[in-house]
């Protein structure tokens, strides 16, 4: 693959990991309205923590391949 190849493919990688981020924060913002509805506190915290976490490793991946 030559780098016109290369580029585009993290193109499509890139925009792979901005779904996957998005997804992440619907996760989230669902995850704090049952917080607000009185649903099992603790778990939610913990997929919330699991979620932002995930946000920051694509984050830190889309910089990589940018980079590249």
């Amino acid at each position: 693959m030559g780098l016109l190849g290369s580029i585009f493919g993290n193109k499509s990688q890139i925009e792979s990991l901005k779904r996957e981020i998005e997804q992440c924060q619907r996760n989230i913002k669902k995850a704090q309205q049952d917080i607000k509805n009185g649903y099992n506190k603790e778990r939610l915290k913990k997929q919330i923590a699991s979620d932002r976490q995930k946000i920051k490793n694509r984050r830190e991946n889309i910089k990589k391949l940018r980079g590249k």
